[in-house]
């Protein structure tokens, strides 16, 4: 047995080309996984930014929605018209 184990590569001889192919495969493995991790990162700001995008646009759009915002308060106005209630203090339909 060689020193370095039974299990090794070999670039002289006859088995010289399975071991430059074993190199050449973890080679391009590893390209690729690089690659698809640059596109899935990629993919996530992108994803971000639209979510971003999103929630200000919802945020505008909720702010038309619900006029002036009263100082101090998160709680939006009242409305205008309240739904009239019955002597018991229900809403009525």
């Amino acid at each position: 047995m060689s020193p370095m184990g039974p299990m090794r590569l070999n670039f002289h001889g006859a088995g010289a080309g399975l071991g430059a192919l074993t190199v050449l495969v973890f080679l391009i493995g590893l390209a690729i996984t690089v690659y698809w991790m640059v596109v899935a990162w990629r993919a996530m700001r992108a994803h971000e930014r639209i979510a971003d995008a999103m929630e200000y646009g919802f945020g505008l759009l909720m702010d038309r929605r619900q006029g002036p915002p009263q100082a101090g308060s998160n709680v939006p106005p009242a409305a205008e018209n309240p739904a009239p209630q019955n002597e018991a203090g229900n809403e009525q339909a």
